[in-house]
């Protein structure tokens, strides 16, 4: 149980925790909390492969329903590494709140995804479309790139969920001259790999030399196929954005009981 530093003033986060831990003892359950920083993956990542060592597990089964970004792109990387058997599963909410996040917090490669620099200036700045607009602005506008490709969640989990994410992000898509706009499945994971190295195959096609920055900001399975292109590809950089602040109330409420299993090595066997 991952117990993160940096949350405790979201009010829901210590509220669930604790009757997380509740539900646990009344099973005769007592979990192996790890305390993380949320701004500190790579520390994170030490104590947990330290944590891998010292219990030696026959298998892992990852819940990444509710993780960070860089924190889901870190430990399937160091669980690939180590070559455990391990199962990625993801439960999704019952409802979604239109409010999640306000402000820009950090913006910064994922430790391991680092990609390279361009000899030629040439950037390619792909960035996987959520509801959160003003990030996707923001980091084209910190970024600065000579091309960029907005990968819209199309079909989306609810048809809804297009409109949306087509409103919040208005002003990328009616801002930047010559945006290349591509669908990215929202929740087939193997079609989503798929439609990502068809990107990156057309972009290396045209621009051989060019830095390649992707971007997820949108569902936790096409942050998934963002880390099986990436992890086979390692000149593509990662970049996250971290938010100042969370609307915790109106973020997302309930869970679908049914739930995405996916095997490690099965994803990452879905990059060409």
């Amino acid at each position: 149980m991952l117990d993160f530093n940096g949350y405790q003033n979201v009010g829901p986060y210590l509220y669930y925790r604790t009757k997380m831990l509740r539900k646990l003892q009344q099973k005769d359950i007592e979990p192996v909390r790890v305390a993380v920083d949320r701004h500190r993956p790579v520390v994170a990542m030490s104590r947990l492969n330290d944590w891998v060592e010292r219990i030696a597990p026959s298998r892992v089964v990852v819940d990444v329903s509710v993780l960070p970004r860089d924190y889901l792109f870190g430990i399937c990387r160091l669980l690939a590494i180590v070559g455990l058997p391990t199962s990625i599963r993801y439960y999704r909410p019952q409802e979604y709140g239109r409010n999640l996040s306000r402000g820009v917090g950090l913006v910064r490669a994922i430790p391991g995804f680092e990609g390279e620099m361009s000899t030629t200036g040439e950037v390619l700045l792909a960035i996987v479309l959520g509801f959160e607009g003003y990030k996707a602005l923001h980091v084209w506008e910190r970024i600065g790139p000579t091309k960029c490709v907005a990968l819209v969640g199309d079909p989306p989990y609810r048809d809804k969920f297009l409109d949306w994410s087509k409103a919040h992000n208005e002003g990328l898509l009616n801002t930047i001259d010559g945006l290349q706009v591509r669908s990215l499945h929202t929740h087939d994971v193997k079609m989503a790999v798929s439609q990502l190295k068809a990107m990156y195959d057309d972009a290396r096609e045209s621009e051989r030399d060019a830095a390649v920055i992707l971007c997820p900001l949108g569902t936790k399975l096409q942050s998934l196929a963002c880390f099986a292109l990436s992890y086979h590809y390692r000149d593509v950089t990662v970049a996250n954005v971290s938010s100042l602040r969370y609307y915790s109330k109106d973020y997302s409420k309930g869970v679908d009981p049914a739930y995405v299993e996916i095997g490690l090595r099965e994803l990452l066997s879905w990059v060409p």
